[in-house]
């Protein structure tokens, strides 16, 4: 779980940097470049370098907002759950849930990609993200996980013999 946290923490620093850059750019600022009296202030540049400057300044300063915005929203979306779950971080007492794993998980590099599969104890299914390298259909498991990231680690697991016989 420690793997996890460490993983959202970098994000969450990443974003909440990304975020007071937008909000410096866009509302204290109010633009990538310098303002026109800016430029015209500038004793070191001619007319004909400032109206190049303002000219760049009209075609490519209102895309690069657009764009900012839409990979702040798309970050926003990303760090949602994460602020919904911030509970459990914070506390430490993870939920727990222990079934059968209903999927078979396709493996393939064991130490970087967490798997997706899907737990079921008779009653309750719950698709969850997490390192199973060990584990495939059929083998029992309990974790641990943040209910709203759906993503958590095995804390226990049994597998069963005709898997790997």
């Amino acid at each position: 779980m420690q793997r996890i946290i460490a993983e959202f923490g970098i994000f969450m620093l990443v974003f909440v940097l990304w975020f007071a850059g937008v909000v410096y750019i866009v509302i204290i600022r109010k633009g990538i470049f310098p303002s026109k009296q800016e430029y015209l202030s500038r004793e070191d540049l001619s007319k004909e370098q400032i109206n190049t400057c303002l000219k760049i300044k009209k075609y490519f300063e209102i895309p690069f907002m657009i764009i900012i915005t839409v990979i702040l929203i798309l970050g926003m979306a990303i760090a949602f759950p994460i602020f919904q779950d911030a509970k459990y971080i914070l506390s430490g007492n993870y939920p727990q849930f222990s079934g059968e794993i209903q999927t078979t998980i396709n493996k393939t590099d064991k130490r970087t990609r967490r798997d997706r599969f899907i737990i079921s104890n008779g009653e309750t299914q719950l698709e969850i993200s997490a390192y199973a390298h060990e584990y495939d259909k059929g083998d029992y498991v309990t974790v641990q996980y943040l209910p709203h990231c759906e993503t958590g680690t095995i804390i226990y697991g049994e597998n069963k013999k005709e898997n790997y016989e």
